[in-house]
């Protein structure tokens, strides 16, 4: 769980927000949000998904696949792998299926977090030529 902070514009309050890793993606999402303190508008610098261009969604894309999936995926599993066979001195074997483990696991998390982003932002605002991701997987 993360915590999402925004200032309301109007009133100067602070909004905290506990969300999922899905909602910590800034880039899809709703557009305006209604400050629960005093009622007004402002912009989260968001959009949804259907209205982004498809070099932003291309970016987006590679942004939680290549650089959080594989690359953060990776230091964390090779810091895995280091501290099973380094620290531990367990086997490599060992540390390698563990550091595969977490790599893995960390790149599911992205890609899922990916869709269900992209899903929730195509409930908000459909788009009949758009498909919504398969969430069961």
């Amino acid at each position: 769980m993360g915590i999402t902070v925004f200032k309301c514009p109007y009133c100067k309050r602070i909004i905290e927000m506990t969300d999922g890793l899905q909602n910590r993606m800034k880039d899809i999402g709703t557009p305006l949000m209604k400050c629960p303190h005093c009622g007004g508008q402002f912009k989260t610098g968001a959009r949804e998904w259907v209205d982004l261009p498809k070099s932003r969604k291309t970016e987006i894309w590679v942004k939680f696949h290549i650089v959080y999936g594989l690359v953060y995926g990776a230091i964390l599993g090779l810091g895995a792998w280091a501290i099973i066979v380094e620290a531990i001195k367990l086997s490599k074997t060992l540390g390698t299926i563990i550091g595969s483990i977490v790599f893995l696991f960390l790149f599911y998390s992205m890609h899922k977090a990916y869709k269900n982003q992209i899903n929730e932002s195509l409930e908000r605002k459909p788009n009949s030529n758009i498909i919504p991701y398969n969430t069961k997987s």
